[in-house]
């Protein structure tokens, strides 16, 4: 189900927005600093996750998502500034139903020990038994801070906030994914030796090097998948040419037809880095084909067929990726190997590390590749300053980008930017976030 619009009232005690999103998918909220585009973003994804941090900490009256079907989901909070009670009224298009979420945690009401949490989470430093300093932001949190903020790091049932199961079910229509302003640093693969450690200046992982893995173990889980079912193809194989009965057998023509298709589609998966590079392997094709052999054939290219259709999405994914990326690249080169993930390149083919890349560089990955790779189809993106460290150019050519994902991806998109150049010409794309309520 698609969100509609968003409306929120007396955002941090003076501001009024409301944000009808887009039919055609892309949407772009801008303003001046101070206007609350992050934190609505923010507010938004915590909402549709059940985690409550920035709509209990963001001083403002009501918050209302309304979906295109006229269910809603209305957030109110306490006229008193130090009262962060959540009242939620909510409803599926029918009456309208009010809910308190329980939003107090307490060391003992958590299902594992909150000494664990200076394991799972390396960033964050022990201050006493309820509040942690989180290093990165130098910012100190409280145990439901901490809970709500790096609940996808715990078990499932030790951040479960007790909603009714209809609200569930609303929220669950949309998958919500946000793009942060903090996207180059990844805290999730720390060696285990200096977890829960302040380590001064310790260089926590890239998300480019992380991704990069990422990549290759899905090539890795594809492959096996690829492997498992042409196992299985070939061991039925005599029995299906015997038993052939689904399968249309193909003339002449038609053969010679799909072999050559066929070969184009692995040279693309080669060109992918998701299959060996190899010799061409010229099949033979009898200038008169007797029914037996046509049956043989018709098999076989139905079981390539399966076989090399497994990489379809992935593909397609990582041919869209490699475009967009070599596109702006100056004097470099990316390729995606199915051993290595990301492979870098000068323009004497000598080989780059991930961590040699511009800042701008960097961002334009990490942003395309949890574009492609990390989201569900038809999910909300929400994504924050896109244009951070990317020269002109790029920001001018972001918009059509995103268009091309979010056709290939299905996905609706929630974007805020200060920049000029991010929306060139398709100010009809824009919501314009405005001056006082009061």
């Amino acid at each position: 189900m698609r969100i509609e619009e968003i409306t929120i009232t007396n955002l941090f005690g003076i501001f009024d927005h409301s944000i009808p999103l887009n039919k055609d998918h892309i949407t772009i909220i801008h303003g001046p600093n101070g206007f609350g585009k992050s934190t609505i973003l923010k507010m938004l994804d915590g909402l549709l996750k059940s985690r409550y941090y920035e709509i209990r900490t963001t001083p403002f009256d009501e918050f209302c998502v309304a979906f295109e079907n006229g269910a809603y989901i209305k957030v109110t909070k306490s006229d008193t500034p130090k009262n962060d009670a959540v009242h939620i009224n909510y409803s599926l298009g029918k009456e309208d139903i009010e809910f308190e979420p329980n939003l107090t945690a307490e060391p003992e009401s958590v299902s594992f020990p909150s000494d664990a949490i200076d394991d799972i989470i390396p960033e964050l430093e022990r201050v006493d038994r309820k509040r942690w300093h989180c290093i990165p932001t130098g910012e100190i949190y409280s145990l439901q801070d901490v809970m709500e903020l790096y609940g996808d790091r715990f078990p499932a049932q030790a951040t479960s906030i007790e909603e009714p199961d209809d609200l569930k079910e609303l929220k669950n229509t949309v998958k919500a994914h946000i793009i942060s302003t903090q996207r180059l640093s990844h805290y999730h693969s720390v060696p285990r030796n200096i977890r829960g450690k302040h380590i001064p200046n310790y260089p926590y992982p890239q998300a480019v090097a992380q991704y990069s893995s990422e990549l290759a173990e899905t090539i890795e889980t594809k492959l096996a998948e690829s492997a498992s079912l042409s196992q299985s193809l070939d061991r039925a194989f005599p029995t299906r040419l015997i038993q052939q009965s689904s399968i249309k057998e193909l003339t002449k023509e038609e053969i010679h037809k799909e072999l050559s298709s066929l070969e184009k589609k692995r040279s693309k998966l080669r060109q992918a880095g998701l299959l060996d590079k190899e010799e061409d392997i010229e099949i033979p094709v009898p200038s008169q084909i007797d029914p037996a052999t046509r049956n043989v054939f018709s098999v076989y290219i139905e079981d390539i067929k399966k076989k090399l259709g497994i990489f379809d999405e992935l593909s397609s994914k990582i041919k869209l990726f490699l475009e967009i990326v070599n596109s702006r690249f100056i004097y470099k080169e990316m390729s995606v190997s199915k051993e290595k993930g990301f492979v870098f390149t000068d323009s004497n083919g000598k080989l780059l590390s991930p961590t040699s890349l511009s800042s701008g560089e960097q961002h334009k990955i990490v942003v395309l590749y949890e574009l492609l790779f990390k989201v569900s189809p038809d999910s909300i993106i929400l994504i924050d300053e896109p244009e951070i460290s990317l020269h002109v150019d790029w920001q001018i050519n972001f918009l059509p980008e995103l268009e091309q994902i979010a056709r290939l991806t299905s996905l609706d998109i929630l974007m805020a930017t200060h920049s000029p150049d991010i929306i060139n010409e398709r100010w009809d794309l824009t919501v314009e976030l405005k001056g006082c309520a009061k």
